[in-house]
């Protein structure tokens, strides 16, 4: 007999992405201070794995509970988004390499294709039909990245202290929502497709 799969809402995937971004920043806060403390500096690998490592394990426990994907895609996120701002970071310091603001994007661009591509396998693995998941994924943590990006933007709109505050503080926060929001669709269908396997 089929057990019957449960169904990923939309709803669903934004808002826990939303909060795995959300508590990403302040995880990021936490070991940025705790690096600054112990005199570490000049490193950004920290970004990429607390924001990777964040919306990955909340991703992962609403996918594990509702298709039984596999801890793979928690560590597909952290190390995958963490190993390009940690190889940025060496080129930087060890090899002379100048790192200005476009290094942050090259490290997301190449961190959200490893993390895409390898939860890709993880959904392969687990018997979905996910190479689209490649795309997708990468395009969630684009998006969602220039969304907070935008702040470089914001003080051509205005002025004022308190309307620049607003305006910076949604952009930071909507980033998982971008995210969600991007690939929210997409995954869903992954997860009905045809190759998926019945829950045992």
């Amino acid at each position: 007999m089929t057990t019957e799969r449960t169904v990923l809402t939309v709803q669903q995937w934004i808002k826990t992405s939303f909060l795995g971004w959300l508590a990403g920043i302040f995880l990021l806060v936490l070991t940025s201070g705790v690096f600054d403390a112990v005199g570490v500096e000049g490193f950004q690998f920290y970004l990429g794995m607390s924001m990777g490592a964040s919306v990955g394990y909340l991703q992962w426990r609403l996918l594990k509970r509702m298709n039984g994907i596999s801890s793979e895609w928690l560590t597909a996120s952290a190390v995958g988004m963490g190993v390009p701002f940690l190889l940025f970071d060496l080129l930087k310091n060890y090899a002379g390499m100048a790192a200005g603001p476009e290094s942050l994007k090259y490290s997301v661009a190449l961190g959200g294709f490893a993390a895409a591509f390898w939860q890709a396998l993880v959904l392969k693995r687990a018997g979905f039909s996910a190479s689209r998941w490649v795309l997708v994924g990468w395009s969630g943590w684009v998006l969602g990245t220039a969304t907070v990006l935008a702040i470089d933007y914001t003080k051509y709109i205005s002025s004022n202290n308190l309307v620049l505050f607003v305006l910076n503080l949604v952009l930071m926060v909507a980033g998982g929502a971008v995210f969600g929001t991007v690939t929210a669709t997409p995954l869903i269908k992954i997860l009905s497709s045809a190759e998926a396997k019945p829950n045992e």
